[in-house]
């Protein structure tokens, strides 16, 4: 077994603990962190569904999940409103015309695929995201409407790699959600699993294990090959609930599980 220490930021940190010890190991976390703000409303609830029934019993037990309002952006003076989840598409057709919804709809094919290669741990773009979706957004209006949606996150849209398209698709494809008791009910929910699955609430002198850096290798290129104005690293706080999910369980399968005796 071995004995890892995480940063005790708050719901990132309580996430990677869970994370890490349900592979087996000795996990604490380590107090007095300065912690960041997360956004109440986000995408892709999975992550902390499957970490809570893998836990012991499932997310609804422990906190209540409802539905957000879709995505609002007033495009050169039009208000467009996008669904909660579904198709963006036909909105932005009868919005902006066939033309627009046509260019949204071939916009997130590609974002799909990049979202299927994210998942595996496979995309190492090096393109900033202007320069990857200008052929395929033609309309400047979706160009901003795209803007809209990565400054949400709190990141600059003329500093971050490709990798960001998925943010929109997300929507689209998952849904838009927040907890009814807040994220003070989802931290309050987590602590509670860590210590029914032993996870300690001291500091352990354990190899130290952090999310602040890991899913920005998934958004930036590495520094050798950076080109001004093309990438910028982006932190899974900023990011928000599903990427906190999504990165802690990436470590956790890489760390990998405490083998069985005898082995």
């Amino acid at each position: 077994m071995a004995r890892y220490e995480v940063e005790d930021d708050g719901i990132p940190g309580l996430t990677l603990a869970l994370r890490v010890r349900l592979k087996g190991h000795d996990v604490a976390l380590a107090p007095g962190t300065t912690r960041r703000e997360l956004a109440e409303t986000f995408t892709l609830p999975a992550p902390y569904r499957d970490l809570f029934l893998k836990s012991g019993a499932p997310l609804e037990e422990s906190t209540t999940l409802v539905a957000a309002p879709g995505h609002a952006s007033l495009l050169s003076g039009i208000a467009v409103e996008l669904p909660s989840v579904g198709p963006q598409a036909p909105a932005l057709a009868a919005a902006l015309g066939e033309a627009a919804g046509a260019q949204w709809a071939a916009f997130m094919r590609n974002a799909a695929d990049i979202w299927g290669l994210l998942r595996a741990d496979e995309y190492h773009s090096t393109a900033s995201l202007h320069r990857r979706v200008r052929g395929t957004l033609r309309d400047r209006r979706l160009r901003i409407l795209l803007d809209d949606y990565i400054a949400q996150f709190g990141l600059d849209p003329d500093r971050v790699g490709d990798a960001a398209m998925v943010l929109p698709y997300l929507d689209q494809t998952f849904g838009r959600w927040r907890f009814a008791e807040g994220l003070p009910g989802l931290e309050r929910a987590l602590r509670a699993r860590c210590a029914e699955l032993g996870v300690g609430f001291e500091a352990n002198e354990g190899e130290p294990l952090s999310l602040r850096s890991f899913w920005s290798t998934q958004f930036a290129a590495p520094a050798r090959i950076w080109r001004a104005g093309a990438m910028a690293p982006v932190a899974t706080h900023e990011l928000g609930l599903p990427w906190i999910g999504m990165a802690a369980e990436f470590i956790a399968d890489r760390i990998g599980r405490v083998a069985a005796p005898g082995r």
